[in-house]
């Protein structure tokens, strides 16, 4: 948010932002949102979410000004579930193939923490492995996988767990913050002085897990990238060929490109082949001493 480059944003271009918790997390990204507004007619909003403080008494995000107007949107999904006056779609990570892997790959582990607070990881004194969302995605997603319970204060590691069907749990005191409130499917959320209680040989059989939870979300992200393609193809031109012949056109061509190099390469091999089969013969026939 703070690397925009506003002078090569256009009047008629598209803006797709998302990712995140971006709504009313500081004043200065409200701003920057505004500022993306005004600057552009078309701006999507693509699975973002909101990030501030959860207001108790009215059941709500507390709004922080500049208010955001999502009416200034061409498109606007959030990733916070059941919020009124809000289209929901999940993240668009939620449709990352790795998780579909991971989903079916069995646990060899029974427990794992994945923290970056160091208050928390200071306080559990390496009960578990842990590892933080600090990693390539990758990695991340592997070491989910090998692990029947996540325990995490991270809202992601807690959504690509929850989609690999493994079990979440996360500390009761980050309810405080308004996006884990929303989140669709429910981890077991305690107080975090019993997670450090938690054991290795603790029967947990009872915490909740969502086995369709991939596949539904999965299914959501591809629904509104297509609303997102319907508006991007109505305001950017897009070639006279059809996408698939265009993109096949261009698939081609770079073949083409990459044989022409092989061919190259082929004919010097080809000189350098016939030099060495000439001066072979000639050393057969004794001409050469």
């Amino acid at each position: 948010m703070d690397s925009i480059y506003f002078s090569e944003i256009g009047r008629n271009d598209v803006v797709i932002l998302g990712g995140g918790g971006l709504l009313d997390f500081q004043t200065r990204f409200n701003a920057t949102i505004q500022k993306l507004c005004e600057s552009c007619d078309t701006v999507i909003f693509w699975g973002g979410g909101h990030n501030g403080e959860y207001d108790e008494k009215n059941k709500r995000p507390t709004h922080l000004e500049p208010n955001i107007d999502i009416n200034r949107f061409a498109l606007c999904g959030v990733r916070d579930y059941g919020l009124d006056g809000y289209e929901y779609t999940p993240c668009a990570s939620s449709a990352n193939p790795l998780l579909k892997f991971a989903q079916e790959k069995n646990p060899t582990k029974k427990i794992c923490t994945m923290f970056h607070n160091k208050g928390y990881t200071d306080a559990l004194q390496n009960n578990f492995e842990n590892k933080s969302h600090y990693h390539n995605i990758e990695d991340v997603i592997n070491f989910i996988a090998n692990h029947e319970i996540v325990i995490t204060e991270s809202y992601h590691c807690a959504l690509w767990a929850t989609l690999a069907n493994r079990k979440v749990i996360m500390p009761k005191e980050i309810l405080k913050s308004v996006k884990y409130n929303y989140l669709r499917y429910k981890p077991t959320f305690l107080p975090f002085k019993e997670i450090l209680e938690i054991q290795e040989t603790d029967n947990l059989s009872d915490l909740p897990n969502y086995p369709l939870a991939y596949e539904e979300s999965f299914s959501e992200v591809y629904s509104f990238m297509k609303k997102v393609k319907e508006v991007v193809t109505s305001k950017i031109p897009t070639p006279q060929l059809g996408y698939i012949d265009f993109y096949e056109r261009h698939r081609l061509g770079e073949i083409i490109q990459r044989c022409d190099v092989l061919l190259d390469a082929n004919s010097k091999l080809r000189a350098e082949l016939s030099a060495a089969e000439l001066k072979i013969k000639e050393l057969e026939a004794g001409k050469i001493q």
